[in-house]
């Protein structure tokens, strides 16, 4: 038959949905995407870019959550805003950063204004390609709230970074982050997020273990060269 008999999803989630709708599972082929780890095979040792060293000025001695993202209502950015103040008031030494640009920059610096958290929750912009590592480098947790998800190449991109992740339950996220790179959370529940964070944030070698098993695996089973074996 022609591969085009056939349609293709990026996790065993996305299979069940085109099922849902009809789609013979014997017609689904999985084939995960996958990261070029070549960016990421050593570790940032110097900050180049001067809005991501500014930034890490200020937030020295901080624990800075945040992503790099399209600024877009389903990725979920405004639950995070919303998770801020909880996370704050019991860690007062958090900070928010949100690295991208997009059509939800509006609605999110509103509501960053609303929920009085702008002193510790940032919108820097975006970052060039072949910066994102350095990026990526001055986060301590990576948090990825959104509300539907194929995968989450950007999450993949943290995880490699050795960084631990607090993530929505939707999609093919649990699939690509396993059970020990991260934790888990509902999707839309600013309380879950910011108890899961606050968990995090107060337990340093959580961090690090769940860093170290997010990269390898990635590592293991993620990469471009396993993809198109």
């Amino acid at each position: 038959e022609y591969v085009d008999d056939y349609l293709v999803a990026l996790s065993e989630e996305e299979k069940r949905v085109h099922m849902d709708m009809g789609i013979s599972g014997n017609k689904i082929v999985i084939i995960p995407n996958g990261i070029d780890v070549t960016p990421f095979a050593t570790p940032v040792k110097e900050i180049t870019h001067s809005k991501i060293v500014q930034l890490a000025q200020e937030l020295e001695g901080k624990t800075v959550i945040g992503s790099l993202a399209r600024l877009h209502p389903v990725k979920g950015q405004k639950y995070l805003v919303r998770a801020a103040k909880q996370v704050h008031e019991a860690r007062s030494e958090v900070r928010f950063v949100i690295f991208g640009e997009g059509d939800e920059r509006v609605n999110l610096e509103r509501e960053i204004k609303e929920q009085g958290v702008e002193d510790i929750f940032f919108l820097p912009g975006l970052v060039p390609h072949r910066n994102v590592k350095e990026a990526i480098s001055i986060l301590d947790i990576f948090a990825f709230p959104s509300i539907s998800e194929g995968q989450g190449l950007g999450m993949m991109e943290g995880m490699l970074s050795s960084k631990p992740v607090v993530a929505s339950n939707v999609g093919g996220i649990p699939e690509t982050l396993g059970t020990e790179a991260g934790i888990l959370v509902p999707s839309k529940s600013p309380s879950a997020l910011a108890e899961a964070i606050i968990r995090l944030a107060s337990d340093q070698e959580m961090q690090q273990q769940m860093g170290q098993a997010g990269r390898q695996r990635v590592l293991d089973m993620y990469t471009l060269e396993n993809m198109t074996k």
